[in-house]
């Protein structure tokens, strides 16, 4: 830790073994998260005797002394991703001639400069991989690791962050920011992280989590965990995922708050591929996807997922399919044109019938449920969620149906068909009204479930009944009461978005009249 950016400096009684020298002016520990911080004025240099920007060390012998360990230290200045890269490129192929690059991460700034890039470089050659870490002027990696996914190379021509963060900040960014006003943002080019569960399914961890650099904590062990290097740490197998496009990747976080703003931004077009589109947008996409699961796959729903569909038909869309030879049912979630999930159906459709070419999209048949009391149905309740489903009708099998169903609390919802292949709604519809109420108590799986933020929950009561809906802790202490009304019979969706619990399994207990239903629900942050 040095006082001035030049001078002589001398450290005394170290003990014997292997260092790496380093430099540091003006900085401070977070008390958040115990990174290392740079402010105003800071300066940071390592020990790089022969100028190839990799860690060089010095070894002290027991008695020995060592001398003249010069180290140049340069501003914390904020910078783009590309005013840095070539300078990295240039390192990473000294390295290694067919080095390329896979990612890049960086805590950013809404104009796109961050005081601290990371880029990963692969080496099929070597079978390794190596990281730079660029803190302003100073370009250091702590030399090659084992870690090695052959993962796809970022595409020549990515855009500069600059031009990323002003698409984010134009489409959201910048309101984000004006409600939170402790936002923090996070970019990040390259493949999505994924994780994977026993069954083998894939998603996409949109609330990306960021640990420091296990080698460089060995050279710069810090006490509390506090660590010069905070770098963006895959949790699995990226190259098992040939669907998945390569995306800039934009975060803003409130810890506040926990809101989030996720982009997913085509890196070369700067088309936002997380925003909402009508389904039929991604009928082909995922037709394919379910092609690699089975070739005698069939579509037989698909659903909006969350948050909700829009008025003009556009949501985030989740596809099932069946195969009769597997004789199972297959899921893909989409958030926007990105594939998120792809495994074994968290719920079963209401049957396995095909759905059959030509029917109508989603913003069309959206338009026709709005014209048939959607629309008055929101402008005399507030707070309307709508969710909407394509499938078989289960009154007439042969008709292909919309579903929409707009849902407010303490309300019985709405529910408008129409038939997908005409875009009118079906001449019974007065039978499909009666049929909506149970003939017992019913509390549905919430969906979806694990969830993070909100989930949906759905009860159903076959007279009118003194009802409470209520979150428990698996030790039996009630968490929040959700339901406590006397309610006509009929079917009752609710979104319930929990404040400040942990993460962790709950019990959601419907209790009406004499009956009780108990349900386990997952929330994960």
């Amino acid at each position: 830790i040095i006082q001035n950016t030049s001078g002589n400096y001398v450290v005394d009684y170290l003990e014997p073994g292997t260092y790496w020298p380093a430099a540091v002016k003006n900085f401070y520990i977070s008390d958040k998260d115990g990174e290392i911080k740079f402010k105003s004025e800071s300066a940071l240099g390592f020990f790089d005797p022969d100028g190839d920007h990799v860690l060089d060390s010095i070894v002290v012998n027991d008695g020995g002394q060592v001398t003249n360990v010069n180290i140049t230290i340069n501003p914390i200045t904020p910078q783009t991703a590309r005013d840095v890269y070539p300078t990295v490129e240039s390192a990473a192929k000294n390295w290694a001639s067919d080095a390329y690059l896979a990612s890049i991460y960086g805590d950013i700034r809404p104009d796109g400069q961050s005081d601290f890039w990371q880029f990963h470089f692969i080496s099929p050659s070597l079978a390794k991989s190596q990281f730079w870490f660029v803190f302003g002027q100073t370009i250091i990696s702590p030399g090659e690791n084992d870690f090695y996914e052959p993962l796809p190379p970022v595409p020549d021509n990515w855009l500069d962050s600059d031009t990323v963060m002003s698409i984010a900040e134009e489409n959201g960014g910048s309101e984000f920011r004006n409600n939170h006003p402790d936002a923090e943002l996070y970019g990040m080019l390259g493949l999505p992280d994924f994780f994977y569960n026993s069954d083998e399914d894939r998603s996409v961890n949109t609330n990306e989590s960021f640990s420091v650099n296990k080698e460089l904590n060995k050279i710069y062990p810090q006490k509390k965990n506090k660590s010069f290097f905070p770098i963006f740490e895959s949790t699995s197998s990226l190259s098992t995922l040939p669907n998945l496009p390569i995306v800039w990747f934009v975060n803003y976080y409130s810890e506040e708050s926990w809101d989030n703003l996720n982009f997913f931004i085509d890196p070369v077009t700067g088309e936002i591929l997380s925003n909402p589109t009508t389904a039929k947008t991604l009928e082909a996409q995922a037709d394919t996807l379910a092609k690699n699961w089975a070739d005698d796959y069939r579509l037989c729903e698909i659903a909006s997922s969350w948050p909700q569909i829009e008025i003009d038909g556009t949501a985030n869309w989740s596809f099932k399919y069946y195969s009769p030879a597997k004789d199972e049912f297959y899921q893909i979630d989409f958030l926007g044109k990105i594939p998120i999930y792809e495994g074994p159906a968290y719920s079963t459709p209401m049957n396995d019938l095909a759905i059959p070419d030509g029917w109508l999209d989603s913003d069309v048949c959206m338009a026709a449920a709005e014209a048939a009391g959607g629309a008055t149905f929101r402008a005399t309740y507030d707070s309307v969620f709508v969710y909407a489903t394509l499938n078989q009708w289960y009154m007439d099998p042969s008709k292909t149906v919309w579903t929409f169903y707009y849902v407010v609390n303490d309300v019985p919802p709405l529910i408008i068909t129409i038939d997908a292949m005409t875009g009118t709604q079906p001449t019974n519809i007065a039978e499909e009204k009666n049929a909506q109420i149970p003939g017992k108590y019913i509390l549905k799986p919430n969906y979806p479930n694990p969830f993070n933020p909100s989930t949906q929950i759905e009860y159903a009561l076959p007279k009118s009944s003194k009802v409470e809906l209520a979150i428990y802790s698996l030790l039996g202490q009630k968490v929040e009461t959700l339901v406590q009304k006397k309610q006509p019979a009929g079917t009752y969706k609710l979104v319930w978005k929990p404040q400040g619990l942990a993460s962790g399994t709950y019990l959601l207990v419907l209790k009406a009249n004499n009956a009780t239903i108990v349900r386990k629900i997952q929330l994960i942050k």
